[in-house]
């Protein structure tokens, strides 16, 4: 459930690991085209934003996962694999049934439903110009138009890497902790 999968997900991988060994290779989209958005509800500081992920919102990310799950079957047929017996499994998702299986309505369907997000999110606050709509703060991490205030996290990345956001982050730290010491010196 951490990954976002519903219950016809989850009894459907128990119930392929319940008679056999299995290999679950997940295809990684580290270069989204799609963008979300995150927009604040009110002046209240205490009303949750409002946040739209927009999650595979181009059809770009999309193709690319077909490419992604090709280049996987396309492994699975290897000599290597079929001499252990390795094949691609039909997984029972009652919402992807409809679509022959290996077809790509039906893969279309299984990124649909099966996709989840790493939850290493980034751009919320972006690092740019002022003039640049898109950015909120400057190379010093200062908000634009608002004194005093500093952003030090992920979402000051532009885009997202490929990759963990944990040592960037780290890295964005020890910038921000030299910049404040450099403010207050």
């Amino acid at each position: 459930r951490k990954v976002g999968y519903n219950d016809d997900i989850i009894k459907a991988i128990v119930d392929i690991n319940s008679r056999k060994f299995f290999m679950f290779i997940w295809c990684v989209l580290w270069r989204p085209a799609s963008r979300g958005r995150l927009l604040l509800k009110s002046s209240d500081p205490h009303d949750y934003p409002l946040i739209y992920p927009g999650y595979l919102s181009q059809e770009s990310d999309v193709t690319d996962l077909l490419e992604a799950i090709q280049f996987k079957n396309n492994l699975m047929n290897t000599e290597a694999m079929r001499n252990v017996g390795a094949k691609v499994e039909e997984i029972d998702i009652p919402a992807c049934n409809m679509f022959p299986f290996q077809s790509e309505l039906y893969w279309r369907c299984i990124i649909a439903q099966m996709s989840s997000p790493h939850y290493h999110q980034v751009g919320s606050c972006r690092m740019g110009p002022a003039e640049n709509k898109w950015s909120v703060v400057d190379p010093h991490l200062r908000v634009h138009v608002v004194k005093g205030l500093s952003v030090a996290d992920a979402s000051i990345m532009p885009t997202i890497i490929s990759g963990n956001t944990n040592s960037p982050v780290i890295a964005i730290a020890e910038k921000a902790s030299d910049l404040i010491k450099e403010r207050w010196a």
